[in-house]
């Protein structure tokens, strides 16, 4: 009788193992599924992600799309079309292969009337050969006219053109703070220097320091096929005279 009891409960036994092993195997096979089913899941997402990715680069060029951003040159000098003070356009795009520098210009402040007594900005132009070196003033003061530009340019005698901004786009595109904030563009394009002209603001220069044009630096830099030592210092000058912005209502 002993023995039979004992046949029993090992029955009993083999039993409740086969059954624990089957549920055990049950689980892993969902948890199994169920990871697969989540990798599948993230495998489609990134393929998804991947597949718009290409598409938003696969848009027309001239449409703006996040491969296009990072692929943009963050130094690549902003494009425009202004006219000159006797109305005639200016593309930068046709000056690509040479030096292009940009002044800002207010004939009414103070720091760039100090610069066209003493003739910085002329006699730096005279310097340099210009099939190399183009200069533009850029005057984005919102009540100037061509006009009155003119009579600025006859009366300081100069050899180049001033651009009418006064709607201030071309400005605040290459984030223009001061007159005068000076932009030295390379022949490729790009902007190498920007900042103060020099560190003489009002023609003074700090009497521990020897007088620098930056302007100047950069751009003999460039001509000698260097790189530009001081990509920027901090501009000084009176702000851009923008178009105010319009009054709330």
């Amino acid at each position: 009788m002993k023995t039979k009891t004992l046949w029993i409960v090992g029955l009993l036994s083999v039993g409740l193992l086969l059954t624990a092993h089957s549920f055990a195997d049950t689980c892993g096979d969902k948890k199994d599924k169920d990871n697969k089913a989540a990798f599948m899941t993230d495998t489609q997402a990134l393929s998804s992600c991947s597949t718009d990715n290409n598409a938003d680069c696969d848009k027309k060029k001239d449409d703006t799309t996040a491969c296009d951003r990072d692929k943009k040159d963050p130094n690549a000098a902003p494009l425009f079309t202004l006219t000159n003070q006797d109305g005639k356009e200016v593309k930068l795009a046709d000056y690509k292969g040479q030096i292009v520098v940009m002044e800002w210009f207010n004939y009414d402040c103070p720091f760039v009337k100090a610069h066209y007594q003493a003739e910085t900005f002329k006699k730096l132009v005279e310097k340099y050969d210009r099939q190399k070196v183009v200069w533009f003033a850029v005057n984005s003061t919102h009540y100037t006219t061509a006009k009155a530009n003119q009579d600025f340019i006859a009366q300081h005698k100069l050899p180049y053109d001033v651009l009418l901004d006064t709607d201030g786009k071309t400005g605040k595109a290459y984030s223009a703070k001061t007159t005068p904030h000076v932009y030295v563009i390379d022949a490729n394009g790009r902007i190498v220097y920007h900042g103060a002209a020099d560190n003489a603001p009002m023609g003074k220069t700090p009497a521990n320091q020897t007088y620098v044009n930056y302007v100047e630096k950069a751009v003999d830099e460039l001509l000698a096929e260097k790189t530009v030592s001081t990509p920027w210092v901090k501009p000084y000058g009176c702000s851009v005279k923008y178009p105010p912005a319009p009054a709330e209502k």
